[in-house]
């Protein structure tokens, strides 16, 4: 009787102890962070603990795939064979193809505002970089001045997305004009974003949080169970945030008069360039888009700062599933239903 006795203690001290080095093991590991540099940006991640090694290395990889894609500056990406081939089709990979098409779907539903064959008259406006940031004299160049109307009417012609051609089997793109540029910049990031939460997905992860070149993925929630919190730059003062969110689940993109821009004679000539009339818009100063995926968050974010307030928040109102911050020239702050009870004001908006 008592070895039987002594057995069950031994062995219900053995179960004891293996369950409290079972639980020591199943305790979730700090976040780990992953800093990566693709498509001319940073790209961070905050990820879980137990993201292996082999599963960040899957993750870098299709990063750097996907940037040697949809590349416009270099010359053997799917996209700068397409620009060079035209006006005749080139075969590319179906990633691409995929990425165009959806491009031109949201540029379908936007009115053409988001237009990824803006790259002509981007460039003519001196408004592409590699460099984030743009100087406004180089020092083997005169002081930057806008483009003259003429020239801007001479680019005009080759900046429509319904002139785009694709086809299947095998998966081909036509620009069928020479000097069309397709340039899926406005929506690769976002793109980026959906793909690794997917990656992590598939691999039972839980949450993540990444930022690439200023858009984010606040996948799940944070590892202390609550929302992410993200915050928005003011316009005019960078050190402040005009306004900040607590998310889930959501993709949040900025397009902002301060990324990249010119000043002429005290004006300010940004990057985002209105695909009808030629020039950059003037009227608002920085659009927020909090959308389920990266994708129409980037594009969007892109459409509603050309369309402008008023048409913007229509179309906000009437996009199921987002949301906007929208900031004016005047810093006049509106933001839709949607977000009431998850945005903050941290300062006076001045």
């Amino acid at each position: 009787m008592r070895k039987k006795l002594f057995l069950v203690v031994a062995v219900s001290i053995a179960l004891i102890v293996f369950g409290f080095i079972l639980h020591q093991n199943e305790q979730p590991k700090e976040p780990q962070i992953l800093n990566e540099f693709a498509m001319d940006t940073f790209f961070r991640a905050t990820l879980p603990g137990n993201v292996s090694a082999e599963e960040k290395a899957n993750l870098v990889d299709e990063l750097h795939r996907l940037d040697a894609l949809l590349d416009r500056f270099d010359p053997l990406s799917d996209i700068s064979r397409i620009s060079l081939g035209a006006p005749n089709a080139v075969e590319i990979n179906p990633v691409t193809w995929q990425i165009t098409k959806d491009a031109l779907d949201l540029a379908a539903k936007t009115g053409g505002k988001f237009d990824p064959t803006i790259g002509p008259l981007v460039d003519l406006w001196g408004l592409t970089t590699h460099q984030g940031m743009l100087e406004q004299t180089t020092s083997n160049s005169l002081p930057w001045e806008p483009p003259s109307q003429e020239n801007i009417d001479k680019i005009l012609p080759l900046v429509d997305y319904s002139l785009v051609e694709l086809w299947e089997n095998p998966y081909r793109i036509k620009l069928p004009k020479p000097g069309m540029v397709l340039d899926l910049g406005g929506i690769a990031k976002g793109y980026v974003l959906d793909r690794m939460v997917q990656l992590l997905k598939q691999r039972n992860h839980s949450f993540a949080l990444i930022d690439f070149g200023g858009d984010v993925m606040a996948y799940g929630q944070h590892p202390e169970g609550r929302p992410w919190k993200l915050g928005i730059r003011h316009p005019r003062k960078p050190e402040d945030m005009i306004a900040v969110l607590q998310v889930s689940n959501r993709a949040v993109v900025t397009s902002g008069d301060y990324q990249r821009y010119r000043i002429f004679n005290d004006q300010r000539f940004s990057h985002l360039v209105d695909p009808d009339i030629g020039r950059p818009v003037q009227e608002l100063t920085s659009v927020t888009i909090v959308a389920p995926t990266g994708i129409v968050a980037d594009a969007l974010s892109t459409a509603i700062f050309i369309m402008g307030k008023e048409k913007g928040q229509a179309m906000i109102e009437s996009w199921p599933g987002v949301d906007a911050v929208i900031v004016d020239a005047a810093m006049e702050v509106w933001y839709s239903k949607g977000l009431e009870g998850s945005i903050s004001f941290p300062a006076p908006i001045l």
